[in-house]
């Protein structure tokens, strides 16, 4: 075990807003006679010299049951979810200028037994260098004790490095290591999770997790995960920086064809995906990334891992879109083009225009132009002018805005007169009256 004599970090790199919230659960937790530690990727990030992220993780050591409720009452914070059985709870914490929460996860140390592959462990209480044990990889199995400096009034303090499996080694080599044999047996979504470092961080995986890898999938461990479990991991990569690099890894390594049958990763992809992800839409990236799946293959998947109304939305109007696309390689008129446009949401369009370069100029002008043109007269209007309500109202507002979108009318006072013709026509009663008011 490597324990330094100083911090390997200072509480400089640390924004005063999260220095506040440390200071106020380093505080609560001396009046219960708990420790606490900063554990896992914010150590790794900080040794990196990487700002830390909106997610703090922070282990404890001790019996206290009332410890999530007083944290939360002294920062003002929301209890978001809490696992007795686990020892864990997170905290959503208010931050300063309306930036984003803070999302504080706690977790009692502990060890952990697994009675089955991929099957949730029984946890006991431990002490903090057997729960750095249980954890994935080395680089995540690190910790720095917090503290009060005596002072008036008292400040946060950082202890010594706990590094007892070379975590600051394999950062600098940047080396990507299980911590023990049945990591994988244990907990399968931790290769899931190495595929995400590894990408973000420039890392390998060593020799030996490569072999735990192949025996993995040999021995089928990732089909005894439950879809949801599966589900939420894959949602996390297509939030990374760079999710066209974590599937392309992901399929070098074999895990495609496990997590997602019919989808092998086709690089040509990549630059759709990565386009996709400048939206800060998960399911942009993840209509990009199916894009070129059959309706069968798509179906399949939405299926299998129970995706939600929005997800399925998608995939569905996609199915109907993807066939309508060459008629848009060559200009319409606009109001043919509203009528092949106009029941499909926006976000479907937008992924449209990612992934067909040939159909893009026809998909913006109707996204960023005619969607949002509407005639200056409505239904009220039309009601005003002497249209009765019912079928030949719905009718007729239908052809106003086509003849709007084709310029036939531009001004109210076009739409007026093409109104009273319309209802003179269809009536033969005569103009009726002038322009509502």
């Amino acid at each position: 075990m490597v324990n330094t004599a100083a911090p390997p970090f200072t509480l400089a790199q640390l924004p005063p807003d999260l220095q506040h919230v440390l200071l106020t659960c380093v505080r609560v937790a001396a009046m219960q006679g708990v420790q606490f530690w900063l554990v896992g990727g914010v150590v790794r990030d900080l040794l990196q010299q990487r700002g830390p992220t909106r997610d703090l993780d922070l282990a404890y050591a001790g019996d206290a049951p009332q410890l999530c409720a007083d944290l939360a009452a002294a920062l003002g914070a929301t209890l978001v979810a809490e696992h007795g059985a686990f020892g864990t709870a997170t905290l959503a914490v208010p931050m300063p200028n309306a930036a984003p929460p803070l999302l504080l996860d706690l977790a009692r140390t502990r060890r952990e037994q697994y009675p089955q592959p991929a099957s949730l462990p029984h946890v006991s209480p431990a002490d903090i260098v057997t729960d750095l044990g249980r954890r994935d990889f080395s680089v995540n199995a690190m910790a720095v004790p917090l503290g009060l400096i005596d002072a008036n009034p008292p400040t946060l303090g950082l202890g010594g490095l706990l590094d007892p499996h070379g975590g600051v080694a394999d950062l600098h080599t940047r080396r990507l290591r299980l911590l023990h044999a049945h990591s994988l047996r244990d907990d399968p979504t931790r290769v899931l999770r190495g595929v995400r470092l590894a990408v973000r961080m420039d890392m390998h995986f060593t020799p030996d997790t490569r072999a735990q890898i192949s025996d993995m999938l040999a021995q089928g461990y990732l089909h005894q995960l439950s879809p949801e479990r599966i589900r939420n991991e894959l949602c996390l990569a297509l939030e990374e920086p760079d999710p066209a690099g974590c599937l392309a890894l992901a399929d070098q390594l074999g895990l495609l064809p496990q997590l997602a049958p019919e989808r092998a990763w086709n690089p040509a992809r990549a630059a759709d995906v990565r386009h996709a992800r400048q939206y800060n839409d998960p399911l942009l990236v993840a209509g990009a990334v199916l894009w070129d799946c059959t309706p069968a293959a798509r179906l399949g998947l939405g299926r299998h891992y129970r995706l939600d109304g929005a997800a399925l939305r998608l995939l569905t109007e996609l199915d109907t879109l993807q066939p309508l696309l060459p008629t848009l390689h060559a200009p319409l008129a606009n109001s043919y083009l509203d009528a092949l446009l106009h029941r499909y949401q926006p976000r479907t369009l937008q992924l449209a225009i990612l992934c067909d370069g040939a159909a893009r100029p026809q998909l913006e002008h109707y996204l960023h132009t005619l969607r949002l043109r509407r005639p200056h007269l409505n239904g009220h209007d039309l009601h005003r002018l002497g249209v009765p309500p019912g079928k030949l109202l719905g009718q007729l507002l239908a052809e106003l805005r086509v003849a709007v979108l084709d310029g036939q009318v531009t001004t109210r006072a076009e739409e007026v007169a093409w109104a009273q013709a319309q209802v003179a026509a269809l009536t033969g009663a005569g103009v009726p009256p002038t322009e509502p008011h």
